[in-house]
């Protein structure tokens, strides 16, 4: 705030221009006697102005009149270089009487006219010299201020100066203030770390001290990433400046390279250029944390794969140094289709500058994505993922129903390529490929079965012809395919009986002995025939019986019937042996000879069995 001059006479009257010599005593005492009328005088004048003089009847020193109020000082000008947050000024003093000290006045801009006194700083407060450097933390960069000064006495104040501008450096770069030193070596994130601090600047140099709002991202500078490492700070990677600094703390660089070099920018003042004084600095490998296997990305079922493995920190950077020779464990690969078992590397290892000196290599059986994985006793472990091919054409594997019924064909039966391991081999797509197929057995009755197409397409390795058997004979069945390169592939299904066709007797015996059923006439006179009554389908085989089979026995002397077991007999399907009579009946002692009839009461519809007996 603008002081004016009092309206009142100061504490102290200043002394005058012209110091007088030493006096007599005569002189003093007239002057004493002047200087009391005088002052009469001057109370006088107070009252009307605020001027007054002193006065001398000193007849060797004239009377001097001094102004009661001070000269302006003659305005200033810049004094020196400007900084972003210090701007340094001068001015001369007044002529007339001198002032004791001085107060500088401030605004902002050049034609501004709101001056008041500069508040903290080395400019504030009463300045003795005629010149200063305001350091007012209210200062901002690349800005122009106006100034006044006025002279100060005691209790008064001269008028303010002429105005005089003045302007703070403007901010043009930003430069790295701490930084890792050239050519050092600092280890990789996870083990090694480093700080950073980067200033606001103007083109001297100057530090922007009064900003405390911009932010500085810091960075990895493009073209001075060897090792493609990635860069991380404790705080992130942006910070705030205090007094014109961003300070950075635990900064790592994840992979190991030579001449790593760091850059900043700003976000908020975009017109910063980059620091140039960044230093070139090495990462080198952290501690051994983990192993890093390498395997082709392809490989094929049953064809050995080499592989290498190295000792890396957590970041994967080989850590050189090692040259141990573990015990590893290796796991991952899975078995083939048909069990066939991965060969896997051997377990001891050694190294030599990290890398391992053992031959190392896995034969994969099964094909698809298959991942190995290496664990030592310090559980350090590490895996690589290839993508694995079936091998050559090495076998068919035939796709059939595990189940099948006698005379019904079985439709969607399948033919696949694979390698010796079992993998499908994709890459077979043959059009027209010869095919022989073997294996399923006539029925007991000598019918053939009906085999599948002798010509097959494939496709991704997989038939695509229609292809279907039927079997004539029940029990186990096997169906084979053989090619012209006689490459072979079977399966095999169990085959039921179809529905009853015929009656049969079985498991004959006479007077105790086995007995061959199929005889025309049975001889009882050496004992009684025991049999029992079979159902059989239309190929001979065993028939599958699912609705229960009554019979009955008759015989062609119907006077003295020679069944003694009953006249009644069941088959139900449930029976042990299976489909078999659960009654065993007897015939014996007929009083001659005797025609034997089974008919079926109920069931399906199946001819009568006859046979004779005699005595």
């Amino acid at each position: 705030m603008t002081r004016h001059a009092p309206a009142h006479r100061p504490r102290r009257p200043p002394a005058p221009l012209g110091r007088p010599g030493r006096r007599p005593a005569s002189q003093r005492l007239g002057l004493l006697a002047v200087g009391i009328g005088a002052a009469a005088g001057l109370l006088f004048i107070l009252a009307g102005v605020a001027v007054a003089y002193w006065a001398t009847t000193d007849s060797s020193n004239p009377a001097e009149a001094v102004a009661a109020t001070l000269a302006a000082p003659t305005a200033g000008k810049p004094k020196g270089t400007a900084t972003p947050s210090s701007v340094p000024i001068k001015w001369t003093a007044p002529t007339g009487y001198a002032p004791t000290g001085y107060t500088v006045l401030r605004c902002t801009g050049s034609a501004c006219t709101n001056f008041t006194a500069i508040s903290n700083g080395t400019c504030s407060g009463t300045i003795s010299a005629t010149s200063c450097t305001d350091t007012d933390s209210e200062l901002t960069a690349d800005t122009t201020y106006s100034y006044q000064v006025e002279a100060d006495l005691d209790n008064w104040a001269s008028a303010p100066s002429s105005s005089f501008t003045a302007a703070t450096s403007s901010l043009t770069s930003l430069a790295f203030t701490g930084q890792p030193d050239s050519g050092k070596n600092i280890q990789a994130a996870g083990t090694g770390s480093f700080p950073v601090q980067v200033a606001i600047e103007d083109a001297d140099g100057n530090v922007a001290a009064n900003d405390n709002t911009d932010t500085v991202t810091l960075a990895i500078a493009g073209g001075d990433n060897p090792g493609s490492g990635t860069l991380s700070c404790a705080g992130g990677l942006t910070a705030t400046v205090s007094s014109g600094v961003a300070s950075f703390t635990g900064c790592a660089i994840t992979m190991a390279g030579t001449g790593y070099e760091l850059t900043a920018s700003s976000a908020t003042d975009t017109s910063l250029t980059a620091p140039a004084n960044a230093n070139s600095f090495n990462i080198t490998a952290g501690t051994f944390a983990r192993y890093g296997l390498a395997v082709a990305s392809t490989a094929t079922a049953g064809t050995p794969v080499t592989v290498t493995m190295t000792a890396e920190d957590s970041d994967g950077n080989t850590v050189t140094s090692y040259d141990g020779s573990p015990t590893v464990s290796w796991t991952g690969p899975a078995n083939s289709p048909n069990g066939t078992k991965p060969t896997l590397p051997g377990k001891a290892v050694s190294f030599a500058d990290g890398v391992n000196t053992t031959s190392l290599s896995v034969t994969f059986a099964d094909a698809g994505s298959q991942a190995l994985t290496a664990t030592d006793g310090s559980s350090r472990t590490g895996s690589a993922t290839t993508t694995v091919s079936a091998g050559t054409l090495a076998q068919y594997a035939v796709g059939l129903a595990s189940t099948a019924t006698a005379g019904t064909p079985v439709t969607g039966v399948t033919l696949t390529a694979e390698d010796a391991d079992g993998n499908t081999v994709t890459t077979d797509n043959a059009s027209s490929q010869s095919i022989t197929w073997s294996g399923p057995q006539n029925s007991p009755n000598a019918t053939a079965p009906t085999l599948p197409s002798g010509t097959v397409s494939f496709a991704d390795g997989v038939s695509t012809t229609a292809l279907s058997v039927t079997f004539s004979d029940s029990g186990s069945q096997t169906l084979t395919a053989t090619d012209t390169s006689s490459l072979t592939g079977s399966a095999t299904t169990t085959v039921s009986g179809a529905a009853p066709a015929s009656l049969k007797l079985a498991n004959c015996t006479l007077n105790g002995s086995t007995h061959s059923c199929t005889a025309g006439t049975f001889d009882l006179s050496n004992g009684p025939l025991v049999a029992d009554v079979q159902a059989l389908d239309q190929y001979g085989n065993a028939a599958t019986i699912t609705t229960e089979i009554t019979m009955s026995v008759t015989s062609s002397d119907p006077a003295d019937l020679p069944v003694t077991s009953g006249a009644s007999l069941t088959i139900d399907g449930t029976a042990t042996p299976a489909n078999q009579s659960t009654t065993t009946f007897s015939v014996a002692d007929p009083p001659a000879s005797a025609m034997i009839t089974i008919h079926v009461t109920s069931g399906p519809s199946i001819p009568d069995l006859t046979f004779m007996v005699k005595a």
